[in-house]
């Protein structure tokens, strides 16, 4: 009987948090006020509750339409909640893109939990901040990472 009603009132705290957003526009998608990955979809008025995908966040963008986003894309302002996250091997999140743990010119790829390893072009690093490959210079803790990998095993170096 207790897990009944506990059961219930956590349904009721979840249609009152819903409840609770109202529609700047009758029709649309907005997002939540303090979780950077939950969005609501109004329409006629009404909230419908959505959340991304785990390792997406919703945009402040157009309230025509509802694309989750890679986080270094989006800027989430004050918004600084986010669902529980759903690690697996090598992804912290079930959807991103996340730097190697110790290759600077390496970055797991993670989709749906399943993380595929992939590597910068020669010469350039993978930085957390755009997702993307950059300059060694440009990225913080990476600045020296192929001047130190062409030091060979004996300490002598190669350049």
């Amino acid at each position: 009987m207790r897990i009944v009603s506990v059961g219930v009132v956590v349904l009721h705290l979840a249609i009152l948090t819903a409840s609770q957003f109202r529609c700047p526009y009758g029709n649309g998608f907005f997002p939540d006020l303090y979780q950077c990955d939950k969005y609501y979809e109004c329409r006629n008025g009404k909230p419908i509750e959505h959340l991304c995908d785990d390792g997406y966040v919703f945009p402040v963008k157009n309230p025509l339409y509802s694309r989750c986003d890679y986080p270094f894309n989006v800027e989430c302002g004050e918004r600084l909640e986010l669902q529980p996250a759903v690690p697996s091997k090598n992804c912290p999140r079930k959807f991103g893109i996340f730097p190697h743990d110790t290759k600077c010119d390496h970055f797991w790829q993670c989709v749906d939990g399943k993380a595929i390893l992939q590597r910068c072009s020669s010469s350039l690093v993978f930085d957390p901040n755009s997702g993307e490959c950059s300059w060694p210079q440009n990225v913080a803790g990476c600045e020296y990472y192929h001047i130190n990998k062409l030091t060979d095993q004996d300490g002598e170096n190669r350049t």
